[in-house]
Parts: C-alpha cells; structure tokens; sequence
C-alpha cells in the first residue's frame, strides 16, 4: 500500500446510455482547464476504459502511455467507480501515475 503524493479535485462526468462516454475535468491535477474523454467498454466491474495517448494535459505536458490492464471500472454496475494508470511527459519530466474516481 502507497500512501498518494498528492490529492486532487476533479468533475467526472459519466452517462450510462450516450456512448459510454466518460469526461474528467481537472484530470490528474494538471488544471481545471484540463479535460479528458474515454469511453468505458462496458458496465460491468472489471470493464475497460479507452483513453487516447497525446492528449493535453496543459503546457507541453501530455498522456504518453495508458496501461490498459489496470484502467478499469472498479465497481459498480453502471460503473460508481474506476482507476486509470497512466504516463505523462513534458518533455523534461514524466511519471507514471494512478488515478482512483469515484461517482
């Protein structure tokens, strides 16, 4: 168990029915003005969540890899919860980082 570096606010906006569509404002504290779309492939626990690499996220930071094995609705089925692994650059520094949301 890891104890976060740090903590972040962030409006997820989800709908069951219009494509699955998932969107994350204030994604992994990079800003509010940053936003994220993914569908989610399914409902059910365990469902994987799409999110393209070379996104945004603010100055010349931007999403090089998602682990797709650990990004995933995490429970509920019309998903209350999922956690997205993810690399970013700048181009000077990166991280890998994990993401937990909670509906």
């Amino acid at each position: 168990v890891t104890t976060p570096l740090s903590g972040f606010n962030a409006i997820v906006t989800i709908s069951d029915t219009v494509n699955n569509l998932v969107k994350i404002n204030g994604f992994g504290a990079f800003g509010t003005s940053v936003n994220i779309w993914a569908p989610i492939n399914g409902t059910a626990t365990g469902s994987s969540i799409t999110i393209a690499t070379n996104q945004g996220l603010g100055g010349n930071a931007y999403i090089t890899n998602i682990y797709s094995a650990e990004t995933k609705v995490i429970a509920g089925t019309s998903p209350t919860s999922f956690i997205v692994k993810y690399s970013w650059s700048d181009g000077t520094n990166s991280d890998v980082c994990i993401s937990t949301y909670i509906r």
